[in-house]
């Protein structure tokens, strides 16, 4: 017996927009500058700048391992035998392994924070619950391709339930004549008596 490994039809991009990440770049160094300008025009330079500029760039550090680090560890892809990735929060991490005929539907949802990050979140609905990946820059095309490959496996199982329904009707149908051919024996020989 032979398994054949998941063949990927389409993958999310997962991560912050340019014009996001450019716009935090901005902040931070505008505030870096004004810290630094506040610190030279004051008599204590080295005091004023290691006790402003020390939780400033601890903030950027905690903001970085929160925030931004956990999106770079995210990761869905459709394959053909269906949903597959995992989601990094800030102290766990949501493996997702999930065939086609266990989807029950996946959206895409777009609010106003998503909007400021510059992705839309993709929802997906199971009977185990709901899993959202935020920040998927290509998530409608995702989602039309997802639901068109879902389409297409539910297709083909009721073909193969056609099939299969013919088939059982063609072997009921062979096992009813020779029961009736031998009814018909059966009585040719209580004539002949």
């Amino acid at each position: 017996m032979t398994t054949t490994s998941p063949k990927t039809i389409i993958k999310a991009d997962i991560s912050i927009s340019k014009k996001y990440k450019t716009y935090l770049a901005i902040c931070w160094i505008s505030i870096l500058v004004v810290l630094y300008c506040m610190a030279g025009s004051s008599g204590y330079f080295e005091i004023v700048f290691l006790t402003t500029f020390t939780p400033c760039l601890v903030t950027i550090c905690i903001i970085y391992g929160c925030f931004l680090y956990p999106i770079s560890r995210c990761s869905l892809e459709l394959t053909n035998k269906g949903l597959s990735g995992q989601r990094k929060k800030i102290f766990s991490t949501i493996q997702l392994q999930l065939p086609m005929d266990k989807i029950d539907n996946i959206m895409v949802i777009e609010n106003a924070r998503s909007k400021s990050y510059g992705g839309k979140t993709v929802s997906i609905r199971s009977a185990s619950g709901l899993i959202k990946f935020p920040w998927v820059q290509n998530a409608d095309e995702f989602v039309r391709v997802t639901l068109a490959e879902i389409e297409k496996y539910n297709q083909s199982l009721k073909n193969v339930d056609k099939n299969l329904v013919s088939a059982i009707a063609g072997n009921s149908a062979l096992k009813a004549q020779p029961q009736q051919s031998a009814a018909q024996k059966i009585k040719d020989l209580k004539e002949l008596l």
